[in-house]
C-alpha cells in the first residue's frame, strides 16, 4: 500500500478525493500532520516553490474574503483577519507580500506573523508528526514532508503521472481537479530571486526530481 502524504497546494485534495471515491486503489491518504519519520512506501507531489507560494497566498486571501468553500482548519481566525486587512490595504497578492518581506516595509511584521507557526495551541498549531513546523502548512517548505519518499510525482504532470503509476499497479482512475487556484499575478524577477533563497532547500529538491523521468521517481 502506498501512503500519499498531502503537502498543501500540491494537488493533494484531488488525490484525497480519488482515494476516498476509489477505495480499491492501492493508495492510502495521509494528511498534513502525518508522521513521515518512519513511513514506508510514501508518495509526495512536488511543485515549483514559487508557484506554490503564489497559490498559497491566493488561497489564504480568498479564504479571508469568504470566496472559498473549503476553509483551512490550520489557519486561525486571527490570521485570516490579518490577511483580510492586508487585502484592504492594497497588499493583495503574492508579489505584494514579497515586496513587503524583501524590503521590510510597513506590513513586513504582519505578513511574518501570518505565515509563521506561532499559535500557542489548537488546530492553528502546525506539526508534522512530532516535529513542530516553522511556518503554517501553506508556507512550510515541501522538504519538511519528504523523508526519502518512494514515489515522487511532479505537480505539472500529476494527472498523467498518477494514472500511469496506478496503471503499473493494475488500477485505473480519473484524477479530479479539486480546489483550483487561479494565479493571476506574476512575481517580479527580484521577488522570484528572494523566494529562491527563502525556499532554497525546496528548489534543490524540486529540480533534483524534475531532472528524472517518472520511472526513476517511482520505485516499483
Amino acid at each position: 500500500m502506498i501512503n500519499f502524504v498531502h503537502i498543501p497546494k500540491t494537488a493533494g485534495l484531488s488525490v484525497k478525493k480519488a482515494c476516498f471515491e476509489n477505495p480499491f486503489i492501492p493508495i492510502r491518504y495521509k494528511n498534513h500532520r502525518a508522521d513521515v519519520s518512519n513511513m514506508r512506501q510514501s508518495m509526495v507531489v512536488l511543485r515549483n516553490p514559487v508557484d506554490r507560494f503564489v497559490s498559497s497566498v491566493s488561497y489564504i486571501t480568498d479564504c479571508s474574503l469568504g470566496r472559498k468553500k473549503i476553509m483551512p482548519t490550520f489557519v486561525s481566525p486571527r490570521k485570516l483577519q490579518k490577511v483580510k486587512t492586508l487585502h484592504a490595504s492594497g497588499i493583495a497578492n503574492a508579489n505584494d507580500w514579497v515586496n513587503q518581506l524583501r524590503n521590510k516595509d510597513k506590513y513586513y511584521k504582519v505578513i511574518r506573523d501570518i505565515y509563521k507557526n506561532n499559535e500557542a495551541s489548537g488546530r492553528g498549531r502546525c506539526n508534522i508528526g512530532l516535529n513542530i513546523c516553522e511556518n503554517i502548512f501553506l508556507f512550510e517548505p515541501q522538504s519538511s514532508w519528504c523523508n526519502s519518499p518512494s514515489f515522487v510525482l511532479m505537480f505539472d504532470k500529476v494527472k498523467h503521472e498518477i494514472e500511469k503509476l496506478l496503471s503499473k499497479l493494475g488500477s485505473t482512475i480519473e484524477l479530479p481537479h479539486e480546489n483550483k487556484s487561479v494565479n493571476k499575478h506574476r512575481i517580479s524577477r527580484k521577488n522570484y530571486t528572494w523566494l529562491e533563497n527563502f525556499y532554497a532547500k525546496d528548489f534543490q529538491l524540486y529540480y533534483n526530481y524534475k531532472a528524472k523521468n517518472l520511472d526513476e521517481r517511482i520505485f516499483i
